[in-house]
């Protein structure tokens, strides 16, 4: 049995204060809304918390789905990379970025600098192999105007997640896609969508997939699109450092055990604002038929 773990939109706290040089317009509109609010939702408390429950777990492999900082500044970055590093080799985790990890024009080099550790180096997407599943993680994270928050996965990303799926199915590997934005019609509002999700779910649709983690909504989530002749199951996870603050929705992850190619099996696990600890919700069993059409 291989666990694997899917954490999505830790927004580290504290936020470090940013200098005059790193504000931008649209930092400056986030760091506003840090200081009136979101520093009461994202808590340092229950960041120790998870990092706490996830280790009692002792997963094979860490999965993030995106939004690790909240503007994308270097001492962010070097933040969570060092909260990263409390799980082990940097061969047990793997990273791709959300929208908040790309506020700044030089991203995609920042991204690469700080966090190809956690993939396989070879940009996104990336796919690393396991014995009874495959894990590919898809870029969405890309720097948008004030009020935005949408992600989009260019056409060179869809074509290597094209292959790369279908590399998998050859080798008869269940498919794992992780990406930061939902991916299913109707997810969200035009501002946070996935611009061009109905081009991924062709991609899907056509190449097939197990399984789609994802984060961005803060909330988890369970549902399914169309893929080669089967389905893909989603889920989302809540945020991971989710105070539930104000009636907010508390910090929720995933814990998925892989059978023999066989099962997933995801517990899910969410915060409790009164004993300060996570708890286990429910657990689903989910039997994995590979979505591959006959040759």
């Amino acid at each position: 049995m291989f666990t694997l773990v899917h954490i999505t939109d830790l927004h580290l706290a504290p936020l470090p204060i940013p200098t005059a040089d790193e504000m931008s317009f649209k930092r400056r509109l986030a760091y506003i809304s840090w200081t009136k609010n979101r520093h009461r939702i994202h808590h340092p408390d229950v960041i120790a918390a998870i990092a706490a429950d996830i280790k009692t777990v002792a997963p094979d492999h860490i999965a993030v789905s995106g939004d690790l900082t909240n503007m994308a500044l270097d001492r962010e970055f070097e933040n969570a990379t060092r909260w990263l590093e409390q799980f082990g080799d940097d061969s047990k985790i793997s990273v791709v970025p959300g929208n908040h990890d790309a506020y700044r024009s030089d991203y995609k080099e920042a991204i690469e600098k700080h966090w190809s550790r956690f993939t396989t180096g070879d940009g996104f997407p990336f796919m690393r192999e396991f014995d009874d599943f495959a894990l590919i993680g898809v870029s969405s994270g890309v720097k948008t105007q004030p009020f935005m928050a949408n992600g989009v996965v260019s056409d060179e990303q869809l074509a290597k997640l094209e292959a790369m799926l279908t590399d998998a199915a050859d080798k008869g590997l269940p498919r794992v896609v992780m990406i930061h934005h939902p991916v299913h019609s109707g997810a969200t509002k035009v501002r946070k969508k996935l611009t061009n999700s109905r081009e991924f779910r062709a991609v899907i649709d056509k190449a097939g997939a197990e399984l789609i983690l994802y984060g961005h909504l803060h909330k988890p989530l369970r549902t399914s699109i169309p893929a080669n002749g089967g389905l893909a199951a989603i889920r989302g996870a809540g945020s991971a450092s989710a105070s539930g603050f104000d009636g907010t929705r508390p910090a929720h992850y995933h814990v998925i055990r892989v059978t023999d190619k066989n099962t997933f099996e995801i517990e899910h696990r969410a915060y409790d604002p009164a004993s300060r600890a996570f708890y286990k919700t429910d657990t689903e069993i989910l039997p994995i038929t590979l979505n591959i059409c006959p040759n």
